[in-house]
């Protein structure tokens, strides 16, 4: 059971990292923000469980295609509606936890059902979003990377370029570098927002060798319906470019 959740887990940040979004240069080249995904065609898999594959939303049992529909309805509400359809999986519970049993460790839940969507709404520039919602037997909801509440119009999200405006206007006042950055676009289910998240170069802290490379950015991370910073960072990523192969 302990190697199921730390799957699961693992597949949680795989997810995260799916649904990130990079644009570069959006600062300096006056970019777009943009959601353009590639779609998800990857499957979740589990110790002692064969996949079962579903390919289209009418081969989902009755009660789950009713639930998936009202569940989508009551959290997206009239973009429900710009939604088309992906993937889906059925999970055998059964083969699972009779081979792994120990269900106290740890507290991530086991989906009966994972059903993936596309959502497509141009008018607020999301050309692809890959949107996963999962259920168990019954139909109740489990996951989804989308807002729970308050997420279902449209004219609740801030337009791109007054959110961009904000940011760099901000950023200049901590002498942040805004003549380039890089923005990430992705669901936070810490703060159960939709989040754009600026990173910005900082060369004061950069440092190179033969060896290594490593260059620190600070982080501004704004939700999409309010102007309010729900987080502010610094990280360094390195990199090696001499390293022996």
């Amino acid at each position: 059971m302990l190697l199921v959740l730390i799957k699961i887990q693992i597949d949680r940040m795989r997810n995260v990292l799916i649904t990130l979004l990079l644009i570069v240069n959006v600062c300096s080249y006056g970019q777009n923000m943009i959601v353009n995904q590639e779609t998800d065609n990857s499957y979740r898999s589990y110790r002692h469980n064969p996949l079962i594959k579903i390919e289209s939303l009418s081969d989902l049992p009755s009660l789950i295609q009713f639930n998936t529909k009202g569940h989508l309805k009551k959290i997206l509400g009239e973009m429900s509606d710009s939604l088309h359809f992906s993937q889906a999986q059925a999970i055998d519970l059964k083969a699972i936890f009779q081979k792994d049993s120990a269900v106290f460790i740890g507290n991530a839940v086991i989906p009966k059902y994972i059903i993936k969507f596309v959502l497509t709404d141009r008018s607020i520039g999301i050309k692809s979003y890959n949107l996963s919602i999962e259920l168990d037997e019954y139909g109740q909801l489990l996951h989804i990377n989308w807002p729970k509440e308050k997420w279902d119009n449209k004219s609740k999200f801030i337009a791109r370029d007054t959110i961009k405006q904000f940011v760099l206007n901000y950023a200049k006042s901590k002498r942040f570098d805004t003549s380039r950055c890089k923005v990430y676009f992705g669901y936070y289910s810490q703060f159960d927002k939709l989040c754009w998240k600026f990173h910005f170069p900082d060369s004061t802290i950069t440092s190179n060798t033969y060896y290594k490379r490593e260059k620190t950015y600070n982080t501004i991370l704004i939700s999409w319906d309010e102007l309010k910073i729900l987080q502010e960072s610094q990280f360094s990523k390195a990199t090696y470019p001499h390293a022996i192969k």
